[in-house]
């Protein structure tokens, strides 16, 4: 009987660091791009370095399964399974810091300071994603039009022109077809679509830290779970009927 796989929040790998090493015989807890990607920006290495490090360390003494692909090339591999990224050689500034920082001995004071630049530009580049979005849902708001934010996304159609654009840009190929099975992404697509209507009616802001988030639900299979921290997306995913996806310390998992 093979293990369930866990995806696992990158705050849940600062916070359940015990939970994770006492139960990795029984779940199989996965890495992501959005994790690495997370880990080598976030603020705390400026605020933390030492826990920081000592996050680091503990994935990489533990040995757990990385999926190292951005989530539209993961996306575009279950269609396509046969497609190959150079990961290493298109991240591989990240993979660099990541290896510097499982070293446990204090940070340099020039490399913090590369590292602060390089955290501050890859914020801007995410905010400006949001800042997009936030003015699209103003825009259909005022014009109070029959196709709003939330039915462009909202349509099968339409997220499939959504996804196929990204997975296309990232890929540098035609992207995702008409063929592709959606169920193998229900809960990202599902995510997806109730995230951009929270944003049209106002009810949420978009922000930069959230693509971390939205992203990792990409790599969640149907005979996957994921562990979030945060309660607005296990509030969202509670709310769009796909608990079932769900995975907390308490949770009885069936192994399948």
């Amino acid at each position: 009987m093979s293990k369930r796989n866990i995806i696992v929040d990158t705050g849940v790998w600062y916070s359940e660091k015990k939970f994770i090493f006492n139960n990795k015989n029984r779940y199989n807890f996965i890495i992501t791009f959005p994790n690495l990607d997370e880990l080598s920006k976030t603020e705390r290495i400026k605020k933390e370095p030492g826990i920081h490090q000592k996050a680091l360390k503990h994935l990489a003494d533990n040995d757990f399964q990385i999926i190292y692909n951005p989530p539209f090339v993961h996306i575009y591999q279950l269609q396509f399974p046969s497609f190959y990224y150079d990961f290493k050689k298109r991240y591989s500034l990240s993979l660099q810091i990541l290896d510097y920082l499982t070293d446990e001995s204090e940070i340099d004071p020039e490399v913090l300071l590369e590292l602060e630049n390089y955290i501050s530009s890859r914020e801007r580049d995410l905010q400006s994603v949001s800042d997009y979005f936030n003015e699209l849902a103003v825009t259909y708001s005022i014009q109070k039009q029959s196709h709003g934010l939330s039915k462009y996304f909202g349509l099968t159609e339409e997220v499939f022109s959504f996804i196929q654009f990204y997975t296309s840009h990232d890929t540098k190929t035609e992207g995702i077809t008409q063929e592709f099975k959606w169920e193998q992404i229900e809960l990202f697509q599902s995510v997806l679509k109730e995230y951009f209507r929270r944003i049209e009616s106002k009810a949420w802001t978009s922000t930069a830290n959230d693509w971390y988030d939205v992203f990792l639900f990409a790599y969640v299979d149907p005979y996957s779970m994921v562990w979030m921290k945060e309660n607005k997306w296990v509030e969202l995913i509670n709310n769009i009927g796909l608990s079932k996806y769900l995975f907390s310390p308490d949770t009885e998992v069936i192994q399948r």
